[in-house]
């Protein structure tokens, strides 16, 4: 496909003038298929208790196990798909005979007709064949709205340097459209709104309970670009007026334009854009200092880059919910961590707009690759589930598993690892947080063995057996996720060439300050709670004893406040790195200062690993063989703690201090200024906080009032502590009890394993155990 992206590979082009007025004019103001019958939707509600969420369909309750699948919509990207007759509705079958009721397609894409008008004629096959095996099944439609073709300029161009020819390149990833094509942008929620029209003329609408909202082009599912894309950016010509209308509404005239970027020969209509190597320089410590003119021009880009999902999806949600009933509409993404080097800079900032919309029900996001298998813990791309709650939305977790029948390098070893992992993410999600998973098979038939057929099963008797037990939320631990951070950020510890762009130790600091400390955290051996930094301020956030905040490197005047009340009234702060080093305004090591109680110098780039104190690891029962804090393979920026009033908890090598903790009021600050924790400084932080451990062991471990969750990742006899005397506990999937009125109890487990225990608050008689 070459960069005009031609469409519908054969047929006779036409004039994209001509064209894209046809549509517009069928689709700009379209809310229903004109003179066609309308069939009902399903009633959908998605209803909360506190914080435990059901979702029910016509008035009945389902176990939010769902189950995707992507075959469907491998047409899209070349291969051969029969679709009447292929092999994934038999595979499809079998898990509705297993009782999946819930099924997440990815559909067809939409093509379009000579007379300008969408051509649906795969996606009704694909519904009417799925409708046909699975009669009683209800359907999460997984669809992306159609771009018409549009003027070049407004077709995705990405470069990591623009204005260098040689470096720029079309992307050929789904369709070439960018997220600031003006047409695109009023053209979508026109294209939205035709398509669940004609959803509504077809008698399969009465099995369609909503859909995931997805774009088009390069970055079609509302993030930007990721993998080897994320050192690129959008650089298309639609990109620098967007730009330039963006910085005409913040300063008004050129000339304030120019005086805050010390450039005299700035324009408003052609601002230039930062490539990669102006965005990997810092003004201190591998941060950039806004105040600087130099800094002020990148920071602007980013702010206004970062936005365009939120001006995409608001208008397509607003036509959702003026055209349609209250379906169970979602999107993918919103990350609160992003795995891919230089992507960071170039991902949504700010997230309350689509959270606080009232069509929008649910967020869904993948795994991270990196400590996702058997032994392993569940982390998702965006773990910010109590911000989830605190707006009404189900967090919907993509558990791609990959078993052993796949191939692909990210497969479990074993049918029985598969079981442990899946049985791990039911566990966590459902029955812990009573938030919702789907299992997501993307070439199709990896989950048709019979031992993974049964797990499922299984997994949807237990949900449908605890649907109406209490959800108590038992989280001391408060995660604050601040991804404005990342603006800030200079990604390196040099300019950068390009050569050099994937350099190991770059590339490990990311990775360490976002995936390796969530998946450490899942070590503690107690819940967590996680908000995005929007929500931190909520008067409904209630209270922690301990509050960890991974890479908040920007805290404003107001957040500082509100951090200092909660540790004076008790809490334990818990910081990494380089810890409130910009305010918004500056970044200095003032800043830091002014937040921590305490005075940290800058070094390096130096080696980035310490060792916790042997007196303070056993002064606080911290039993690890190994007490390193950070990782030996990153290299960058070194903060050191240079105050004699901060009581040290860990070194580096040559002594300086890396982590230390300061009293403030009736609290605590800790800094960890090593980029990644460990799962015995998390244990550390929550001992001196006073958290209630339930585990001492780094096995994962996830909890509530009603339910605990641990996944081996050793064989050994595990010490399991309740916060309060139990009246029984049973193992869930075996049936068995292990205790009655119990504070304590001792389980040995092999490894890589998944033991669900249910906490029960009335002891059951004896004809209860009978039935049960």
């Amino acid at each position: 496909m070459d960069a005009e992206n031609k469409r519908d590979g054969g047929k006779e082009e036409m004039k994209e003038t001509a064209f894209l007025a046809a549509a517009m004019a069928v689709f700009g103001a379209m809310s229903c298929a004109g003179g066609e019958q309308q069939h009902a939707f399903p009633d959908v509600r998605l209803e909360q208790n506190e914080t435990a969420l059901s979702l029910s369909i016509n008035g009945k309750r389902y176990v939010p196990l769902i189950f995707a699948f992507a075959r469907t919509h491998y047409v899209a990207r070349g291969a051969d798909f029969d679709y009447v007759n292929d092999v994934v509705y038999k595979q499809i079958r079998q898990l509705y005979d297993v009782g999946v009721r819930i099924f997440n397609p990815c559909m067809p894409e939409i093509g379009y007709g000579p007379d300008g008008k969408f051509d649906y004629t795969n996606f009704d096959i694909v519904m009417q064949r799925l409708v046909e095996v699975c009669p009683e099944a209800f359907y999460i439609l997984r669809i992306v709205i159609p771009p018409p073709p549009l003027p070049k300029d407004e077709q995705i161009l990405v470069s990591r340097r623009p204005g260098d020819t040689s470096d720029a390149q079309a992307s050929q990833i789904f369709d070439q459209i960018s997220l600031f094509s003006e047409t695109y942008r009023d053209y979508a929620p026109g294209a939205m709104a035709a398509v669940m029209a004609h959803i509504a003329s077809h008698p399969y609408s009465e099995r369609i309970i909503g859909t995931v909202i997805c774009g088009a082009g390069f970055e079609w599912n509302w993030g930007n670009p990721s993998a080897p894309w994320g050192l690129m950016m959008d650089i298309s010509p639609t990109v620098t007026r967007e730009f330039g209308r963006w910085l005409e509404r913040k300063y008004d005239t050129v000339e304030a334009l120019r005086a805050a970027w010390g450039d005299t020969a700035v324009e408003l209509t052609s601002p230039p854009l930062p490539g990669l190597e102006d965005r990997t320089l810092s003004d201190i410590g591998g941060f950039r200092d806004s105040s600087r003119p130099s800094s002020r021009w990148i920071q602007d880009f980013l702010d206004c880059y970062n936005d365009q999902p939120n001006r995409l999806l608001v208008p397509i949600f607003d036509r959702v919910a003026e055209d349609g009933p209250p379906l169970f509409h979602g999107v993918f993404g919103l990350a609160t961590m992003n795995t891919s080097y230089g992507g960071v800079q170039t991902m949504p900032g700010v997230f309350t707009p689509i959270l606080e919309h009232p069509a929008l029900k649910f967020i869904v996001c993948c795994l991270t690759y990196g400590d996702r298998k058997a032994g392993g813990v569940s982390v998702y791309m965006n773990t910010a589930i109590k911000s989830h709650e605190l707006h009404g939305k189900m967090s919907i977790g993509e558990a791609d598993i990959r078993p052993s029948t796949a191939s692909d390098g990210w497969n479990e070893a074993s049918i029985d690892d598969a079981v442990a992992s899946m049985r791990r993410e039911f566990a966590a999600m459902l029955l812990c947080r009573r938030h919702g998973i789907w299992y997501f098979d993307m070439p199709g038939g990896w989950f048709d063995r019979p031992e993974l057929l049964e797990e499922i099963s299984n997994q949807l008797q237990v949900g449908k057996a605890v649907m109406d037990v209490p959800h108590t939320n038992v989280a001391e631990t408060l995660v604050v996720f601040e991804n404005r951070s990342w603006k800030y950020f200079g990604l390196a510890d040099h300019k950068l060439e390009l050569k050099t762009v994937w350099s190991g130790e770059n590339q490990q600091v990311f990775t360490d300050m976002t995936q390796s400390n969530i998946e450490n955290l899942m070590r503690l051996g107690a819940p967590n709670d996680a908000v995005v930094a929007e929500d931190f301020m909520r008067p409904d956030l209630g209270d922690y004893k301990l509050v960890i905040f991974p890479f908040s490197f920007i805290v404003d005047p107001d957040t500082r406040a509100e951090i200092h009340r909660r540790v004076e009234s008790g809490a334990t702060a818990l910081f990494l790195y380089a810890a409130g080093i910009t305010d918004g305004a500056t970044a200095s090591t003032d800043n830091m200062q002014r937040l921590l109680g305490m005075h940290v110098r800058v070094d390096g780039p130096e080696q980035l690993v310490a060792t916790l104190d042997a007196e303070v690891a056993e002064r606080y029962a911290i039993d690890y063989d190994d007490r390193t804090l950070g990782n030996p393979k990153a290299g960058h920026f070194r903060y050191d703690i240079d105050d004699p009033a901060v009581t040290p908890l860990a070194r580096y090598a040559d002594g300086a201090v890396a982590a230390g903790t300061i009293q403030r009021g009736k609290g605590r600050i800790i800094l960890a200024a090593t980029p990644t924790a460990s799962p015995a400084l998390y244990k550390l932080a929550a001992r001196i906080a006073g958290v209630h451990l339930y585990c001492d062991t780094d096995d994962a471990l996830y909890a509530s009032g009603e339910f605990l969750v641990l996944h081996t990742r050793t064989a050994e006899k595990k010490r399991l502590r309740f916060p309060r005397v139990v009246p029984w506990v049973e193992e869930v999937f075996s049936g068995e009890q292990l205790g009655r009125d119990v504070r304590e109890l001792t389980v040995e487990l092999p490894a890589k394993t998944t033991a669900v225990y249910r906490l029960g608050e009335n002891v059951p008689d004896a004809e209860q155990e009978t039935n049960q």
